[in-house]
């Protein structure tokens, strides 16, 4: 050991130390009764302290369940309004059918179909596409008339001043 070590103070621990749990056929001593007592008395007081707690938060936990719940029904009419899938509800209750939104059209409910927002903007969707090449074509054709046209007039033109 050296010099500046053994001349330097050793740091007092100031908490009491905290006394074990000791098996009851070791308890040779009335002052490790005691000890043994008040250890499990503050256990005790932190567990009812602990559960007190517990109690008290099953309260907000059930208040965040029932949101939740509430929250779990809001997106079920939502989905039911978007794409037709998902649990029915009318009214506010489970189980009767409504249809999603745009869903007025009496032909699809002749055939039974239900079907939702997402499906028909996709069918709209290609229905505006083919439309939309149909369009370019005719573009085309319009385009290659007028320069005919232009072929044509000029041709008369051509003829006109010889």
């Amino acid at each position: 050991m050296s010099v500046i070590s053994s001349t330097l103070p050793t740091p007092l621990d100031t908490r009491p130390p905290s006394p074990q749990i000791i098996s009851p056929r070791e308890i040779t001593d009335p002052s490790q009764i005691t000890a043994q007592l008040s250890l499990l008395s503050r256990k005790q007081q932190d567990l009812s302290t602990a559960l007190n707690a517990l109690v008290s938060d099953r309260a907000q936990i059930e208040s965040a369940f029932s949101r939740l719940e509430n929250l779990s029904l809001k997106a079920g009419r939502l989905s039911n309004e978007i794409d037709g899938s998902g649990p029915r509800f009318q009214n506010g209750m489970l189980g009767l059918t409504t249809r999603g939104l745009g869903q007025q059209n009496a032909d699809f409910e002749e055939l039974g179909v239900d079907e939702g927002l997402v499906e028909r903007v996709r069918k709209v969707w290609d229905t505006s596409e083919r439309v939309g090449g149909k369009v370019r074509r005719l573009d085309e054709e319009v385009g290659r008339v007028k320069e005919a046209t232009d072929i044509v007039t000029e041709v008369l033109e051509l003829k006109v001043s010889h």
